[in-house]
C-alpha cells in the first residue's frame, strides 16, 4: 500500500508557478547551473515524472542519439527530488548508455521546484491532454518494447508536461518541442539534425 502513495500523490498536481514563454528557434536558451553551451551542442529533454514510461522511451531515445552523435552532450531534466531522479535513471537509463558517455557528456538535472521546467515554458497538462485516449494504445506499444510504467517517485506530477530543446554551441534554440499530450514523446533524432 505505501508503493502506491506516491502514485496518489503524482495525481493531486501542485500550484506551479506560470511558465515562462517557450523559447523559439533563433533565441538564447535559458541558462541552466552546470551547463555550458559553448563547450558543446546541447540536447535537453525535460521529461514526464519519474516512473512514466514516455520518459524512459526517451530517455533510451537520447541513449542512442549519444552512441552516434559524440559530439552532442544530453541534459535529461526532471521533477523529483535528487535522489529520486537519480535512483530512478541510474535504473531505467544507465543500462541504455555507454559508460564513458555517462561520464563527460550526459547530465541528470533534478528540477523538484520546476524552475527549469519554468523556464523553458513548460507547464501543466489540462485533463483532456492528461488522459487521452491514444495513451492506451501508446502504453501498449511501449510495453512492446519491454517499457512499463514502474514506480511513480516521490514528489513526481503527472500533470507536469513534457518537451525537448536542441541548443547549439552558441546557446541558440535550434529545435522546440513542447509535448502537445502526455503520450507525445519528443523526436531526439530530428533534434540532432538541427545541431549535429
Amino acid at each position: 500500500m505505501a508503493a502506491l502513495i506516491p502514485d496518489i500523490k503524482s495525481l493531486a498536481g501542485s500550484s506551479a508557478s506560470k511558465p515562462a514563454k517557450v523559447p523559439q528557434v533563433g533565441e538564447k536558451a535559458p541558462q541552466i547551473e552546470g551547463i555550458n553551451y559553448t563547450s558543446s551542442s546541447h540536447i535537453i529533454a525535460f521529461v514526464r515524472h519519474c516512473g512514466c514510461p514516455f520518459a524512459e522511451k526517451e530517455v533510451r531515445q537520447l541513449a542512442e542519439i549519444s552512441k552516434s552523435h559524440q559530439n552532442i552532450r544530453i541534459v535529461v531534466v526532471a521533477h523529483s527530488d535528487e535522489s529520486v531522479v537519480q535512483d530512478w535513471f541510474k535504473r531505467i537509463g544507465e543500462p541504455h548508455f555507454d559508460k564513458q558517455a555517462l561520464e563527460s557528456r550526459v547530465t541528470v538535472k533534478a528540477d523538484p521546484n520546476y524552475t527549469l521546467f519554468n523556464a523553458f515554458g513548460i507547464g501543466q497538462l489540462g485533463w483532456t491532454q492528461l488522459f487521452t485516449r491514444q495513451i492506451f494504445g501508446s502504453l501498449k506499444s511501449l510495453a512492446s518494447e519491454g517499457i512499463k510504467n514502474t514506480q511513480t517517485g516521490h514528489g513526481s506530477n503527472r500533470w507536469l508536461n513534457s518537451g525537448g530543446f536542441a541548443i547549439d554551441h552558441g546557446g541558440n534554440v535550434r529545435w522546440a518541442k513542447v509535448a502537445e499530450q502526455a503520450a507525445d514523446v519528443c523526436n531526439y533524432e530530428e533534434a540532432v539534425k538541427t545541431v549535429a
